[in-house]
């Protein structure tokens, strides 16, 4: 083989070899490139992790026997109450247009017994006017709540903690402390 002196070929190949090192990437581009790849292994490790915590077939048995449970439980509380009233003492009181703050202070002049009394006649007081009431007195009423336990809740919140609070304070002379309080029984 003979090389032609006018032949260019090794600074040709100083070009093609320098232009080839010139397209290498830099150290920071390297870098941000390793990140790069770093952070999409974290993502598919943390992905490969919640799909393994996927509930398999027995686990999703399970939470469907659960669903079915709550289902039937959701639905029987829709249902009639287990422990309603006899039907013959469900009578309701005629309704009638009862201003509650009249009844509030009619109530506020008897012994705590007889408002008691009074708050659970079936036939003098409505469910609808206990509710009224109590909303005079701040009780919060739930719909489901029994004719008893509002006519207690009035009770408490309404007269008995009043009275207790005044007497506490001191606030109570002789004559309204005998009739609004209960004296002890002998």
């Amino acid at each position: 083989m003979t090389r032609d002196s006018n032949t260019d070929w090794p600074r040709g190949l100083l070009r093609a070899i320098r232009s080839t090192v010139d397209a290498l990437p830099s150290e920071e581009d390297v870098r941000a490139g390793v990140e790069a790849i770093d952070e999409l292994i974290s993502f598919l490790q943390k992905l490969r992790t919640q799909l393994a915590a996927q509930p398999t077939a027995g686990k999703r048995e399970d939470v469907e026997r659960a669903l079915v449970v709550l289902e039937s439980f959701l639905g029987a509380s829709r249902g009639p109450v287990m422990l309603a009233a006899p039907k013959g003492q469900r009578s309701r009181a005629p309704e009638r247009d009862v201003d509650v703050e009249e009844l509030r202070k009619e109530l506020s002049g008897l012994d705590l017994d007889e408002i008691r009394n009074r708050l659970q006649d079936h036939k003098r007081y409505s469910v609808d006017t206990l509710r009224r009431l109590a909303q005079v007195f701040g009780v919060r009423v739930d719909a489901r709540l029994a004719r008893d336990d509002l006519a207690d809740a009035i009770l408490k919140r309404g007269f008995a903690n009043p009275r207790t609070y005044q007497g506490l304070r001191g606030g109570v002379d002789k004559s309204s402390d005998a009739a609004g309080r209960n004296e002890p029984k002998k």
